[in-house]
C-alpha cells in the first residue's frame, strides 16, 4: 500500500487534523488519483456535523470534488490511461433502472454509495496502521491520493487548470446542468436564480451561456457585485426589498419563465414562487425546511412545477467537459468564486464557509 497525506476526522465534534495513512492499490475497475485540488462542499460540513441520514464512522476523510491525474490504473481499465487528467464526481452503479435508462445521477445505488464509507467493490480503500479509515462519497478527496471508480471519474482536456476543476464535480455541475438539462431556457427568456453560491453562479454562467436572461437574488451585497461582474443582468439584495415584487416589475407583471433555488432558505423559496410565471418551472437544486402553504396559495391553478434536482440532472461524463470547455473560452469563471488553502487549513476554509468569506474554498495539493 502507499503512503499518503491525509485530513482526518478521529471523532465527533474533533477538528480535522493532517495525518499520514496508506492507501490501497486500484481493484478491478479503479483508478489512483494523485489530488492537485478539491474543493469543500456544504455538503461536506452538513455530513460532519451530524445531519445527513447516517452518521460518520470515525476515522474518516471527507471531500467529493476532486481532480488531479491518473497514476495508476485496475484491471479492466480502458477508458484512462496513467497521466490522464480527471475531475471525479458521484458514482453510479451502471445496472440499475435509472443507470440503464441515462439517469446515473439517478442511480438507486448513489446513496449507499455516499455514506456506506466503503468504495464500490463494499472494501475499505484507506487504513491508518491497519485498521480502516472510512472514506465519503466513494472518494474521499481531501487527500493527495484518492481511489476512484471510473464510472465516477470523467477525463478533461490537459489544457484545464485542475486548481479550479475540482468544484466542477457537485456544486457548479449541479447549478449549471439544472439550467442546461432540466429547464433549458431559449434565448432571452428570463431565468432567476436565489442564492449566490457555487451551485448558483453555476446556474447564472450557463443561462447566459445560453443567451438568456438572468437575475440573482441574494442577502450579500458582495456576491450580488461578483454576478454583475461575471455577466448577470439584474441582481436584487432580497434583504432590502421586496424581491418578488421587483421581478415582476422587471419582467412587466408576468413573471420568470426559470426559477433556479439555490439559497436553501424557506421563506426565499415562498417568495420566489410568487415571481415565476404561470407555467413557469423551479429546479430546486437546496435543501430546504419546513414550509407552511395556504389554500389557494398563490394561484392553486397556475400550472407552476417544481422539480427536485440532483446532480444537475445530467450525466457526469456530459456536463463536466463542457463546463471545462466553457472555462477555457471565458464563459464559465470558476477563478472568481475560489479562494485556496493548503491541506492543514480545512478548518479555517470551512469556517471561512460558513461565515461567508469565501464562496468556494478550494485545497491545493503540494507537487
Amino acid at each position: 500500500m502507499k503512503k499518503i497525506k491525509a485530513s482526518v476526522y478521529n471523532g465527533e465534534g474533533l477538528e480535522s487534523r493532517v495525518e499520514e495513512i496508506e492507501i490501497a492499490e486500484p481493484l478491478e475497475g479503479e483508478l489512483l488519483v494523485k489530488l492537485v485540488s478539491s474543493g469543500i462542499c456544504h455538503t461536506d460540513i452538513w455530513y460532519r456535523d451530524g445531519h445527513a441520514p447516517s452518521k460518520p464512522e470515525y476515522p474518516t476523510v471527507l471531500g467529493h470534488e476532486g481532480a488531479g491525474i491518473v497514476e495508476k490504473v485496475g484491471p479492466g481499465v480502458k477508458e484512462f490511461v496513467p497521466g490522464d487528467h480527471v475531475v471525479m464526481t458521484t458514482l453510479y452503479c451502471g445496472e440499475c433502472e435509472f443507470c440503464g435508462g441515462g439517469e446515473e445521477w439517478w442511480c438507486e445505488s448513489n446513496s449507499h454509495y455516499i455514506y456506506s464509507g466503503k468504495g464500490f467493490h463494499e472494501n475499505y480503500t484507506m487504513f491508518r496502521d491497519g485498521a480502516p479509515v472510512s472514506s465519503w462519497f466513494a472518494q474521499s478527496s481531501w487527500a493527495t491520493h484518492a481511489i476512484i471508480h471510473h464510472h465516477a471519474a470523467v477525463k478533461v482536456n490537459k489544457d484545464m487548470d485542475l486548481k479550479v476543476a475540482g468544484p466542477i464535480g457537485c456544486g457548479l455541475r449541479t447549478g449549471a446542468g439544472a439550467v442546461w438539462n432540466y429547464l433549458r431556457p431559449r434565448p432571452s427568456e428570463w431565468v432567476m436564480i436565489t442564492g449566490a453560491g457555487a451551485v448558483g453562479f453555476g446556474a447564472q454562467w450557463m443561462a447566459s451561456a445560453m443567451g438568456a436572461k438572468t437575475i440573482m437574488c441574494d442577502i450579500v451585497d458582495s456576491r450580488l457585485e461578483l454576478a454583475k461582474e461575471t455577466g448577470c443582468d439584474v441582481v436584487i439584495n432580497s434583504e432590502k426589498c421586496d424581491a418578488a415584487g421587483e421581478v415582476l416589475k422587471i419582467t412587466g407583471g408576468r413573471g420568470v419563465s426559470h426559477w433556479v433555488e439555490a439559497s436553501g432558505n424557506s421563506q426565499a423559496y415562498l417568495n420566489g414562487l410568487k415571481a415565476l410565471c404561470r407555467g413557469g418551472r423551479c429546479a430546486e437544486a437546496s435543501v430546504i425546511g419546513p414550509m407552511t402553504f395556504d389554500v389557494g396559495f398563490y394561484g392553486q391553478n397556475n400550472m407552476k412545477t417544481t422539480h427536485q434536482i440532483r446532480m444537475g440532472d445530467v450525466a457526469g461524463k456530459v456536463i463536466i467537459p463542457i463546463l471545462c470547455d466553457m472555462y477555457l473560452e471565458g464563459k464559465f469563471p470558476i477563478d472568481k468564486i475560489c479562494k485556496f488553502y493548503t491541506l492543514d487549513q480545512v478548518e479555517q476554509a470551512i469556517k471561512d464557509s460558513e461565515n461567508g468569506k469565501v464562496i468556494k474554498p478550494v485545497i491545493l495539493f503540494k507537487e
